[in-house]
């Protein structure tokens, strides 16, 4: 299978990532997840109103959830979606996500119970 290989590089710290090139167009859906409630908070933080601010980040998880769980190869037992930074390969520190069976379950709870304390 082809792969793509990113790399960013820095005096201090080296970016690298990995993909198939039939999963390049969403690879980043986990870190998506991940981060958007994070901006949200930051930008609630910096003076953005809070409660449409928290509204738009949950329901924009909740649809990257819903996409994850959606298109999920269940016929696949390995992890899927897999990103993997390395941050610093001399003391191998690296940064890595990805989903499996019931990982993306757990994201698509989280990201339900999170839109309805955000909406209720």
């Amino acid at each position: 299978m082809d792969r793509i290989v990113v790399a960013v590089r820095h005096s201090s710290f080296v970016i690298s990532s990995s993909f198939d090139i039939r999963a390049s167009s969403f690879f980043l859906m986990v870190l998506f997840t991940i981060f958007c409630p994070i901006v949200a908070a930051i930008l609630s933080m910096l003076g953005v109103p809070a409660r449409k601010t928290a509204l738009a980040a949950s329901a924009l998880t909740f649809a990257a959830a819903v996409f994850l769980f959606t298109s999920l190869d269940h016929s696949q037992p390995d992890f899927q979606y897999v990103t993997s930074f390395s941050i610093s390969p001399e003391w191998r520190l690296g940064f890595t996500t990805g989903v499996d069976g019931l990982s993306v379950i757990m994201v698509l709870l989280a990201s339900i119970v999170t839109l309805a304390a955000v909406w209720f």
